[in-house]
């Protein structure tokens, strides 16, 4: 939370918003990535202009385990999340394994 207070991680990207929350490597054992689609969307601030807030749908929190594999990561989650379409069929997914698929 004090992290997300001082760097926020909402992204403005359309009629779907995302946020990418996550934490510095040195808490993190493993690397994963986890997608949560909300029912209703949370407010959560924008990166851009942090005294923003925006509705968010879909979020992706990542952890790393090594600095390394987060440039990558986000370049590939951000890949992803610029295309709306895209973005559109993750928020409306039934099933993880169809989440998995569209990042894939």
């Amino acid at each position: 939370m004090a992290r997300e207070e001082d760097y926020p991680t909402g992204l403005a990207l359309g009629e779907i918003n995302v946020a990418i929350p996550h934490t510095d490597y040195q808490y993190a054992n493993t690397t994963q990535l986890l997608v949560a689609t909300l029912d209703k969307p949370v407010t959560w601030r924008n990166m851009e202009d942090s005294d923003e807030s925006i509705p968010v749908s879909v979020v992706v929190l990542s952890v790393f385990d090594k600095p390394e594999h987060q440039l990558e990561a986000l370049q590939q989650i951000m890949g992803v999340l610029q295309n709306q379409e895209l973005v559109a069929q993750i928020a409306d997914a039934d099933s993880a394994q169809q989440v998995i698929g569209l990042f894939n």
